[in-house]
């Protein structure tokens, strides 16, 4: 999946109206100039990955979150409900079989919390199933923010040193 750069400006302007927001109201929020982010949302400047970063962190949502093109991607808490239920299967149960917090795999389920990579393969073991079934939605995203951080005219060092990060943490 290739991540177009013209559709940052687009889920801005969603993100904004969503809450209601002003330009100059968005652009307080996050420390930018509403004429500024006029002009992301019109395709008409390219936001940068510090200014990206300001905005998520502002409305306290991942980068993932804010580059979702559509509810069609893959959703690994429905994907994990799906194989639970298919197998017959509680959270209950899967969490006593996995480790992995019965109140974490709710959320992950509900769309409000995702598994580490760790996670995933203890689910997965638990499930008896393949960890790429539900891992697919991590390196998806790892894949979209390495497209965006390259759309942005990131030097291929520091997409390294980000993405490294990004990995560091999801380890965590």
């Amino acid at each position: 999946m290739t991540l177009n750069i013209e559709k940052i400006g687009l889920k801005i302007k969603e993100l904004r109206k969503a809450h209601n927001l002003t330009y100059a109201e968005f652009g307080n929020k996050t420390g930018v100039s509403g004429s500024y982010i006029s002009q992301i949302e019109k395709n008409k400047r390219k936001p940068s990955l510090e200014i990206l970063s300001r905005i998520v962190d502002a409305f306290n949502i991942s980068l993932a979150e804010l580059l979702n093109e559509t509810e069609e991607e893959f959703n690994i808490g429905k994907e994990l409900r799906n194989i639970r239920e298919a197998k017959g299967m509680s959270i209950h149960e899967l969490y006593e079989k996995s480790g992995v917090s019965f109140f974490k795999l709710g959320q992950v389920e509900n769309g409000t919390e995702t598994l580490t990579p760790e996670e995933i393969e203890k689910v997965a073991k638990a499930l008896d199933i393949k960890k790429e079934r539900l891992f697919k939605g991590v390196e998806n995203n790892l894949e979209r923010i390495r497209e965006l951080c390259t759309n942005l005219g990131l030097k291929e060092s520091s997409i390294e040193l980000i993405m490294e990060f990004i990995e560091n943490e999801l380890k965590k």
